[in-house]
């Protein structure tokens, strides 16, 4: 019996090797690619703004802040605008710009809302008139919503011309 303890697992590693010679080396896997390494960016140049740029996009900054406050958002996003041409680097424009895109997106919903419904209740000229207005609003095709605008006031013109 201790014979066979002693002997069983030489006996099992011998069994199992002619198996295992059998099947032949072990498989590798290719190894991945390595990704090369991207070009550094190029580091933007600071542009040095003169006092009178300066001045006026700060001017332009502190009127676009006006008029967002008092919910003028067509014309705060127009002075953003305008002072993001003076200074592209500025980040206060960037950030008041955003801001009074989302509320003019948000506005040009509402009037898509209102196209609807005066499209519901055969009203096809104040619908008409909600569209323009929405248009004005998502005044730039890289938003959904200006294609969608779009598409309804050629549907509503289809309609109209019936």
């Amino acid at each position: 019996l201790v014979l066979m303890r002693k002997l069983l697992p030489s006996l099992a590693v011998a069994l199992l090797l002619p198996s295992l010679a059998l099947a032949g080396p072990p498989v590798k896997k290719p190894a991945k690619p390595k990704p090369t390494p991207a070009a550094p960016a190029p580091v933007p140049v600071p542009v040095e703004l003169s006092e009178e740029t300066i001045a006026k996009r700060d001017q332009l900054l502190s009127d676009a802040k006006g008029k967002s406050d008092m919910a003028e958002f067509l014309e705060a996003r127009v002075l953003y605008r305008n002072a993001l041409a003076v200074d592209h680097d500025s980040a206060d424009a960037r950030k008041g710009l955003a801001a009074v895109e989302t509320e003019c997106l948000a506005s040009a919903k509402r009037q898509m809302s209102e196209a609807k419904v005066y499209q519901a209740a055969n009203n096809d000229s104040e619908a008409m008139k909600s569209l323009e207005l929405a248009l004005k609003y998502a005044d730039e095709p890289k938003y959904k919503e200006h294609q969608q605008i779009k598409d309804m006031i050629a549907a509503l013109k289809r309609n109209s011309e019936r």
